[in-house]
């Protein structure tokens, strides 16, 4: 059999497959607010160097996120926030390089595909080890997709919402030898090595899983640059730099991640030298941000949708007429640049810029209030007829400004006549509100979807496809030809080929407006002007493994 082999001086010929493209999207249940995790394992039993004995250059580094992570199990997060703390703690076979969505080595050195695209064989590299001082192995490998996959697995302590989607054309893994472990797929998929890129698929320690069970969710070890030493759900992580890590140890002595759910009191910590990285900086803050010599201000562009889910299941949004309705009825300029101060890209379909399926022909639904009320009038609806409530969640993970963003959009329906009564709810709770139920009774709601496969299959398949009806294409969204399309799209290689298939279903997806597109988001962020080796990633993950001053 005929193998391409890729290695590091050659991750370019990685380009046949489909590039760049993230959020996630998220799922799952917040965890109890008081409970304190702490990892009793000693640096002494688990032969690495102790914490404390030889002082880095950068001491506590504390960290602001919007919120705190639901779990430290990598295959069970759908969260961005919880992805980044993730990229921290595993490693993952094949990773991104710095700053683009293109594959480089990780714990693999060296890789082979197979002509037809349907084995992949892995060669691991001979130096990482596990938080607790086991062997990082082709067994290991085996162990950590397998339990994601295989329901019937031993130590399948689930939820793995996205391990299906990432992992589904997995249909063996053979160890051929400790350090080499090959994948077989039942189908040729475009996007295989992206999704073996990302955190959700970082390797975990199968000694430790076997030990803690399901408790393994809050104690969770890997071989990633730092290491699980206490979580005070609610309140912060502690990390501490893994001393044998393969690509050198990290110079910060203690990682606090911390939740500040207020945009305001992330921006003050950073001001008072309480925190060194916050993310998601609130718009109205960052030219105060700029003017300060000791802080500096980062952007780059995310291919992140922010949108209002609609639910075609019940009236009125079975009624395609109402529905382009409300897209016309909303001024997304207006939320662009009054509100998110240009820290975002107005949305004419499913597909930022950022990805290859990005169709600048198509031109969405612009600000036309008159348009949409003729609309309604054409669907039988008078003034005041339409009464829908709308669940947004306080603040999360990629959310923006949701509720002044949300409040906008209420006003914007009242003026062609719909009555729109907000709930807010707290992260965790609205998401599983969203998410694990409840969807038969909202009409609306307010999410972001990012790939972080950098992939266009990510965001497509799993919001528009009909296969996907409820877990993720949550507004029971249904049309034959878009599902057969996203289907086709998933195993052609062809670049070219490829884009062609989601613009045409980006189109018709627009077309029957299956969702409010309002902006492509930019990825934000702000640190202490002395800090070097951090920079943002398009994936809007983490990486504080090379933080120093």
């Amino acid at each position: 059999m005929c193998f391409y082999v890729f290695k590091k001086r050659n991750v370019s010929k990685l380009l046949f497959f489909s590039l760049v493209g993230l959020f996630i999207f998220a799922a799952g249940c917040m965890p109890k607010q008081e409970e304190t995790i702490a990892n009793d394992t000693s640096q002494e039993e688990n032969g690495t160097e102790k914490v404390g004995a030889e002082s880095s250059s950068v001491g506590t580094f504390v960290v602001d996120l919007v919120a705190d992570a639901t779990t430290m199990d990598p295959g069970q997060a759908t969260d961005v926030n919880t992805h980044r703390v993730h990229y921290n703690m595993f490693d993952t076979l094949v990773q991104w390089k710095e700053e683009a969505f293109e594959i480089a080595p990780g714990l693999a050195e060296e890789w082979e595909v197979s002509d037809d695209g349907l084995e992949y064989v892995f060669y691991l590299r001979e130096d990482a080890k596990f938080h607790d001082g086991t062997d990082v192995d082709a067994e290991a490998v085996k162990f950590t997709y397998e339990r994601m996959i295989d329901e019937d697995h031993e130590h399948h302590y689930g939820p793995f919402p996205l391990a299906d989607f990432y992992y589904g054309m997995v249909e063996e893994i053979e160890v051929i030898d400790p350090l080499t472990v090959k994948f077989v797929l039942q189908e040729k998929t475009a996007s295989f090595l992206f999704n073996m890129a990302t955190i959700i698929g970082g390797i975990v320690s199968p000694t430790a899983v076997k030990e803690s069970g399901e408790d393994f969710s809050s104690y969770a070890v890997g071989s990633g640059p730092f290491k699980l030493e206490n979580w005070q759900r609610g309140v912060q992580i502690e990390l501490a730099p893994h001393k044998a890590y393969w690509d050198g140890a990290p110079e910060i002595d203690k990682l606090v991640i911390t939740p500040v759910k207020e945009d305001l009191v992330r921006v003050t910590r950073l001001m008072n030298g309480e925190s060194q990285l916050i993310y998601d900086v609130n718009p109205d803050s960052i030219e105060e941000i700029e003017g300060d010599a000791s802080l500096e201000m980062i952007r780059q562009a995310s291919p992140h949708l922010w949108y209002i889910g609609l639910n075609i299941k019940k009236e009125p949004f079975g009624d395609l007429k109402v529905r382009q309705a409300v897209n016309y009825a909303i001024d997304k300029e207006s939320i662009v640049n009054d509100i998110l101060k240009g820290t975002g890209v107005a949305a004419t379909q499913p597909l930022a810029p950022a990805y290859n399926g990005h169709d600048p022909s198509i031109e969405g639904y612009p600000y036309n209030p008159e348009k949409a009320k003729q609309l309604l009038d054409e669907a039988g609806y008078s003034e005041g007829d339409i009464s829908i409530n709308f669940v947004i969640p306080e603040s999360g993970s990629g959310m923006q400004q949701p509720v002044a963003m949300s409040t906008a959009i209420q006003s914007y329906l009242a003026d062609v006549g719909i009555e729109v009564e907000i709930e807010k709810m707290e992260w965790g709770a609205f998401l599983e509100e969203v998410n694990q139920g409840g969807r038969d009774v909202n009409d609306m709601w307010a999410l972001s979807w990012m790939a972080i496969t950098g992939d266009d299959d990510n965001v497509m398949t799993n919001l528009y496809s009909s296969n996907n009806i409820p877990l993720f294409n949550s507004g029971y969204y249904e049309n034959e030809e878009v599902t057969n399309l996203l289907d086709e799209a998933r195993i052609e290689t062809d670049l070219e080929k490829r884009s062609a298939l989601y613009q045409k279903a980006s189109k018709i997806i627009t077309e029957e407006a299956a969702m409010l597109f309002v902006d492509y988001a930019k990825q934000t962020a702000a640190m202490a002007s002395d800090i070097n080796g951090f920079q943002l990633h398009p994936s809007q993950m983490m990486d504080l493994s090379k933080v120093g001053k």
